[in-house]
């Protein structure tokens, strides 16, 4: 089957990067705000290497995400297949039962008629 914890995972990972990058905006914001007083070019600076540091963190969630994604119609195809073939095995089965069915079916009646000839024969 498909593993979802690994989707789940990846899910979660993406969700992650958004909240972060959420705060990180927030503070960025805040700074801003404050701009005016001495030593906020340094927070400002600081922020802006957090927001970078995020980005790169998002880009890697999502190309996880977008593995798991591959990973996930990959699992579904190999699924599908081996349906396919469980469902093709067991039709050849069936005709197998069929056919060895009908044989048995043939050698009763074979049986019968040696019967009634040897019968036939005693009778005589």
């Amino acid at each position: 089957g498909v593993d979802v914890r690994r989707v789940r995972r990846a899910l979660e990972e993406v969700l992650d990067a958004h909240t972060d990058r959420g705060r990180i905006i927030s503070r960025v914001l805040q700074a801003s705000e404050g701009s005016h007083r001495s030593g906020d070019a340094l927070a400002l600076e600081q922020e802006a290497r957090l927001v970078e540091e995020e980005k790169e963190k998002r880009k890697t969630a999502e190309r996880h995400a977008r593995k798991s994604e591959r990973e996930l119609v990959m699992l579904q195809q190999e699924s599908k297949k081996e349906s396919e073939t469980s469902t093709a095995r067991i039709r050849k089965l069936k005709l197998d039962l069929a056919s060895a069915n009908a044989k048995v079916k043939n050698m009763e009646a074979k049986s019968r008629r040696l019967e009634v000839s040897v019968e036939d024969l005693r009778t005589r």
